[in-house]
Protein backbone atom coordinates (compact mmCIF):
# COMPACT_ATOMS: atom_id res chain seq x y z
CA UNK A 1 0.00 0.00 0.00
CA UNK A 2 1.32 3.43 -0.95
CA UNK A 3 1.79 6.01 1.82
CA UNK A 4 -0.97 8.23 0.42
CA UNK A 5 -3.45 5.33 0.50
CA UNK A 6 -2.28 4.27 3.96
CA UNK A 7 -2.63 7.81 5.26
CA UNK A 8 -6.10 8.37 3.81
CA UNK A 9 -7.35 5.02 5.11
CA UNK A 10 -5.92 5.19 8.62
CA UNK A 11 -6.37 8.89 9.23
CA UNK A 12 -10.08 8.96 8.40
CA UNK A 13 -11.08 9.66 12.05
CA UNK A 14 -8.61 12.56 12.31
CA UNK A 15 -9.11 14.46 9.05
CA UNK A 16 -10.64 17.76 10.19
CA UNK A 17 -10.03 19.68 6.96
CA UNK A 18 -9.15 18.83 3.38
CA UNK A 19 -6.37 21.45 3.38
CA UNK A 20 -4.58 19.85 6.34
CA UNK A 21 -4.60 16.46 4.61
CA UNK A 22 -3.48 17.95 1.31
CA UNK A 23 -0.56 19.75 2.94
CA UNK A 24 0.60 16.57 4.67
CA UNK A 25 0.26 14.35 1.61
CA UNK A 26 2.35 16.65 -0.52
CA UNK A 27 4.86 17.74 2.15
CA UNK A 28 3.96 21.41 1.75
CA UNK A 29 4.40 22.34 5.40
CA UNK A 30 7.52 20.27 5.99
CA UNK A 31 9.22 21.83 2.98
CA UNK A 32 8.37 25.29 4.28
CA UNK A 33 9.94 24.39 7.63
CA UNK A 34 13.14 23.08 6.05
CA UNK A 35 13.59 25.85 3.49
CA UNK A 36 13.15 28.56 6.10
CA UNK A 37 16.18 27.36 8.10
CA UNK A 38 19.09 29.83 7.84
CA UNK A 39 21.77 28.76 5.36
CA UNK A 40 24.41 28.46 8.10
CA UNK A 41 22.52 25.51 9.64
CA UNK A 42 23.73 22.35 7.95
CA UNK A 43 20.96 19.83 7.32
CA UNK A 44 23.01 17.20 5.48
CA UNK A 45 24.59 14.68 7.87
CA UNK A 46 22.90 16.30 10.87
CA UNK A 47 21.02 14.23 13.43
CA UNK A 48 17.41 15.42 13.59
CA UNK A 49 14.80 14.53 16.21
CA UNK A 50 11.15 15.32 15.46
CA UNK A 51 9.16 15.25 18.71
CA UNK A 52 5.51 14.73 17.82
CA UNK A 53 6.44 13.71 14.28
CA UNK A 54 2.86 12.94 13.25
CA UNK A 55 2.65 11.10 9.96
CA UNK A 56 6.34 11.66 9.30
CA UNK A 57 6.30 14.50 6.79
CA UNK A 58 9.30 16.25 8.30
CA UNK A 59 11.15 12.98 8.73
CA UNK A 60 10.93 12.21 5.01
CA UNK A 61 11.67 15.81 3.98
CA UNK A 62 14.78 16.13 6.15
CA UNK A 63 15.95 12.63 5.20
CA UNK A 64 15.68 13.62 1.52
CA UNK A 65 18.16 16.38 2.31
CA UNK A 66 20.67 14.04 3.93
CA UNK A 67 19.75 14.17 7.61
CA UNK A 68 19.73 11.18 9.96
CA UNK A 69 16.16 11.32 11.28
CA UNK A 70 14.36 10.05 14.37
CA UNK A 71 10.69 10.62 15.11
CA UNK A 72 8.61 10.20 18.26
CA UNK A 73 4.82 10.17 18.37
CA UNK A 74 2.29 8.73 20.83
CA UNK A 75 -0.13 7.29 18.25
CA UNK A 76 0.53 3.94 16.61
CA UNK A 77 -1.21 4.98 13.39
CA UNK A 78 1.34 7.78 13.03
CA UNK A 79 4.26 5.44 13.76
CA UNK A 80 3.00 3.09 11.04
CA UNK A 81 2.38 5.90 8.56
CA UNK A 82 5.80 7.47 9.11
CA UNK A 83 7.54 4.14 8.67
CA UNK A 84 5.55 3.48 5.50
CA UNK A 85 6.44 6.85 4.02
CA UNK A 86 10.12 6.48 4.83
CA UNK A 87 10.22 3.00 3.30
CA UNK A 88 8.32 4.00 0.17
CA UNK A 89 10.59 7.02 -0.27
CA UNK A 90 13.63 4.74 0.07
CA UNK A 91 14.76 6.75 3.09
CA UNK A 92 16.08 5.48 6.38
CA UNK A 93 14.89 6.68 9.76
CA UNK A 94 13.78 5.60 13.21
CA UNK A 95 10.21 6.08 14.43
CA UNK A 96 9.34 5.42 18.07
CA UNK A 97 6.02 5.34 19.89
CA UNK A 98 6.45 7.66 22.87
CA UNK A 99 6.11 11.18 24.23
CA UNK A 100 8.35 14.17 24.68
CA UNK A 101 8.02 13.97 28.45
CA UNK A 102 10.11 10.79 28.53
CA UNK A 103 13.19 10.67 26.33
CA UNK A 104 15.12 8.64 28.89
CA UNK A 105 16.14 6.13 26.21
CA UNK A 106 18.08 8.89 24.42
CA UNK A 107 21.55 9.88 25.60
CA UNK A 108 22.43 13.46 26.51
CA UNK A 109 23.66 15.72 23.69
CA UNK A 110 22.53 13.40 20.90
CA UNK A 111 20.92 15.63 18.25
CA UNK A 112 21.98 18.59 16.14
CA UNK A 113 18.43 19.75 15.41
CA UNK A 114 15.16 19.17 17.24
CA UNK A 115 11.78 19.89 15.67
CA UNK A 116 8.75 20.63 17.83
CA UNK A 117 6.17 21.41 15.16
CA UNK A 118 2.59 22.09 16.31
CA UNK A 119 3.19 19.76 19.25
CA UNK A 120 3.88 21.76 22.40
CA UNK A 121 0.20 22.76 22.74
CA UNK A 122 -0.76 19.08 23.10
CA UNK A 123 1.76 17.75 25.64
CA UNK A 124 0.83 16.95 29.23
CA UNK A 125 3.84 18.61 30.89
CA UNK A 126 5.34 21.51 28.94
CA UNK A 127 8.28 22.09 31.28
CA UNK A 128 9.21 18.40 31.28
CA UNK A 129 9.20 18.30 27.49
CA UNK A 130 11.40 21.40 27.24
CA UNK A 131 13.78 19.98 29.86
CA UNK A 132 14.09 16.67 28.00
CA UNK A 133 14.60 18.39 24.66
CA UNK A 134 17.33 20.58 26.13
CA UNK A 135 19.06 17.51 27.58
CA UNK A 136 19.19 15.52 24.33
CA UNK A 137 20.12 18.49 22.12
CA UNK A 138 23.82 18.97 21.49
CA UNK A 139 25.57 22.15 22.68
CA UNK A 140 25.05 24.76 19.96
CA UNK A 141 22.26 22.59 18.56
CA UNK A 142 19.08 24.15 17.20
CA UNK A 143 15.42 23.91 18.24
CA UNK A 144 12.66 24.84 15.80
CA UNK A 145 9.33 25.24 17.55
CA UNK A 146 5.91 26.20 16.18
CA UNK A 147 2.55 26.45 17.88
CA UNK A 148 -0.53 28.60 18.42
CA UNK A 149 -0.77 31.88 20.28
CA UNK A 150 -4.07 31.90 22.14
CA UNK A 151 -4.16 35.69 22.19
CA UNK A 152 -5.37 35.39 18.61
CA UNK A 153 -9.16 35.45 18.09
CA UNK A 154 -8.93 32.23 16.12
CA UNK A 155 -8.71 28.53 16.97
CA UNK A 156 -6.68 26.58 14.45
CA UNK A 157 -7.78 23.10 15.47
CA UNK A 158 -11.43 23.94 14.80
CA UNK A 159 -10.76 26.54 12.08
CA UNK A 160 -13.05 29.09 13.66
CA UNK A 161 -13.21 32.50 15.30
CA UNK A 162 -12.47 32.17 19.00
CA UNK A 163 -12.55 34.16 22.21
CA UNK A 164 -8.90 34.30 23.42
CA UNK A 165 -8.42 32.08 26.47
CA UNK A 166 -12.09 31.18 26.46
CA UNK A 167 -12.86 29.01 29.55
CA UNK A 168 -12.92 25.44 28.31
CA UNK A 169 -16.34 24.64 29.79
CA UNK A 170 -17.79 27.43 27.67
CA UNK A 171 -15.65 26.51 24.68
CA UNK A 172 -16.88 22.91 24.78
CA UNK A 173 -20.50 24.04 24.59
CA UNK A 174 -19.68 26.29 21.65
CA UNK A 175 -17.82 23.52 19.83
CA UNK A 176 -20.52 20.91 20.44
CA UNK A 177 -23.70 22.91 19.90
CA UNK A 178 -22.63 25.61 17.45
CA UNK A 179 -19.81 24.00 15.47
CA UNK A 180 -21.17 20.45 15.80
CA UNK A 181 -17.65 19.09 16.36
CA UNK A 182 -15.95 16.95 18.98
CA UNK A 183 -15.28 19.07 22.10
CA UNK A 184 -12.99 16.48 23.70
CA UNK A 185 -10.07 17.74 21.61
CA UNK A 186 -10.01 20.72 23.98
CA UNK A 187 -8.88 18.42 26.80
CA UNK A 188 -5.61 17.94 24.89
CA UNK A 189 -4.91 21.58 24.10
CA UNK A 190 -2.78 23.85 26.30
CA UNK A 191 -3.58 27.53 26.14
CA UNK A 192 -0.37 29.52 25.65
CA UNK A 193 1.11 32.74 24.31
CA UNK A 194 4.19 33.35 22.23
CA UNK A 195 5.93 35.43 24.87
CA UNK A 196 4.98 32.97 27.61
CA UNK A 197 6.55 30.13 25.63
CA UNK A 198 9.65 32.20 24.92
CA UNK A 199 10.01 32.87 28.65
CA UNK A 200 9.79 29.13 29.44
CA UNK A 201 12.44 28.29 26.85
CA UNK A 202 14.76 31.00 28.13
CA UNK A 203 14.37 29.73 31.68
CA UNK A 204 15.52 26.28 30.56
CA UNK A 205 18.66 27.68 28.94
CA UNK A 206 17.64 28.12 25.31
CA UNK A 207 18.75 31.28 23.52
CA UNK A 208 16.41 32.86 20.98
CA UNK A 209 17.82 33.41 17.48
CA UNK A 210 14.90 34.49 15.34
CA UNK A 211 11.20 34.23 14.68
CA UNK A 212 9.56 33.48 11.35
CA UNK A 213 6.39 35.50 11.95
CA UNK A 214 5.93 39.19 12.64
CA UNK A 215 7.28 40.06 16.07
CA UNK A 216 3.95 41.04 17.61
CA UNK A 217 2.30 40.00 20.86
CA UNK A 218 -0.40 38.07 18.97
CA UNK A 219 1.93 36.33 16.47
CA UNK A 220 1.87 32.54 16.31
CA UNK A 221 4.85 30.66 17.75
CA UNK A 222 7.42 29.98 15.03
CA UNK A 223 10.86 30.36 16.53
CA UNK A 224 14.45 29.22 16.18
CA UNK A 225 16.52 28.65 19.34
CA UNK A 226 20.05 27.50 20.10
CA UNK A 227 21.35 25.58 23.10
Amino acid sequence: MKPKEFYEQNYAPYKDTARRVYDRLFFKKSNEILLSFPSYIKIEDSKVLDVGCGAGECLVTFAWHGAEVTGITPRQVEVDTAKTWLKDSKMEGTVIKGTGEDLSFIMDNSFDIILLIQTIEHVQDINKVISEIYRVLKPNGFLRITGPNNLQPYEGHYKTLWLPFCPKWIAKKYVKWILNKDPLILDNINYMTRHGMMKRLNQHGFKHISNFNSNKFYSSIDELYIK
